[in-house]
């Protein structure tokens, strides 16, 4: 994978998750181009930006110029963002400079929405702003890039600290949302809705069947409660993005409830493969401590035998997982028997 690749991978990774108001800095970056952020506008959207303390290191010659600034541009989806700044940077183009425009094209950069640095190096301290409203017929996806086409080496590094904030107007209010994600919060109460009346008919089948009721049973419950706590502060955290443009700390607490729900998820599976509920007490442990180990070596072989299809080994891991599974079956008859 190229290096600028990877690069623009991390820096994506390293964004407040979901936050749609982004304070960034960025220190000391040698890359010619960068995606800084990617939204879905409807009409009357808006894109405030805000540039402050920008830098270049080593400071070019006034008399040979620079040519550096910020492109928003239109996309169709998150992958094609990305591409676009592969290509540019793997084919040397200066999207400053980008004339490529065809009618109906659904990549192109509007001229009035290239935000260059001003052209003189004293001005760079007190940044700049800029607020682009979205007209209609202009709705859509749009993307947010750093070009440095000129000075173009690698030793030459660009740094700056910038506010971003993107919102689309309904009413008269703000949504933080991209025009495709809107409606999450709804989606996700109403998930969490449906987990809570699934976990009610649950206690009430375990309230009327109380001879059939086993502790596996209890944990299934708890899951399914996890489930639910997930969903709903999942939409919380969506909630107060579209409200105030970042989450507020809920994504903490989803997290948190994420984290326990594959927890208790992975250890149902395991108990209900392992036969925790069916076979008796006095051979519960020896057969719980066999039979975890197998089913990790079987997940484990499943998985690579899944990311290598074409791997020179595949057939043997197929064996062994066979093999893995026929004695995971036999364990299971053996114990369930004596």
């Amino acid at each position: 994978m190229p290096v600028h690749v990877l690069l623009s991978i991390l820096f994506l990774l390293s964004l407040p998750s979901q936050a749609r108001i982004h304070e960034l800095t960025i220190s000391g970056d040698s890359r010619l181009a960068f995606h800084i952020e990617s939204f879905g506008f409807n009409t009357n959207g808006v894109a405030e930006f805000d540039v402050k303390s920008f830098g270049v290191a080593p400071l070019p010659d006034e008399a040979v110029g620079w040519h550096m600034g910020f492109v928003f541009r239109k996309v169709s989806s998150e992958s094609d963002a990305i591409a676009n700044v592969e290509e540019a940077t793997e084919s040397g183009t200066c999207l400053l400079d980008d004339n490529s425009n065809k009618e109906g094209d659904t990549n192109k950069a509007l001229a009035d929405v290239r935000w260059e640095a001003p052209p003189h190096s004293k001005d760079w301290a007190a940044g700049w702003k800029h607020t682009h409203t979205i007209q209609p017929g202009e709705e859509g996806m749009y993307q947010i890039i750093f070009c440095r086409c000129k000075p173009s080496d690698a030793t030459t590094t660009v740094s700056f600290d910038i506010n971003l904030a993107l919102y689309n107007i309904k009413g008269n209010s703000r949504d933080y949302l991209p025009a495709g994600e809107s409606a999450l919060p709804l989606l996700y109460f109403a998930s969490a809705f449906v987990f809570a009346v699934m976990g009610g008919m649950w206690i009430y089948m375990c309230r009327t069947s109380k001879e059939f009721v086993h502790h596996i049973h209890l944990l299934m419950l708890m899951l399914v409660g996890l489930k639910m706590m997930s969903s709903l502060f999942h939409g919380v955290s969506f909630h107060f993005v579209k409200m105030y443009g970042h989450p507020v700390g809920w994504q903490i607490v989803y997290y948190i409830f994420t984290f326990l729900k594959g927890i208790m998820f992975f250890s149902v599976i395991m108990l209900v493969g392992t036969g925790w509920s069916l076979l008796k007490v006095s051979r519960l442990w020896g057969l719980f401590c066999v039979c975890f180990f197998q089913c990790l070596i079987v997940i484990f072989l499943v998985n690579r035998a899944t990311v290598l299809p074409c791997c020179p080994c595949q057939p043997t891991l197929l064996f062994y997982i066979s093999l893995s599974q026929s004695t995971l079956a036999s364990s299971l008859t053996h114990f369930s028997l004596t």
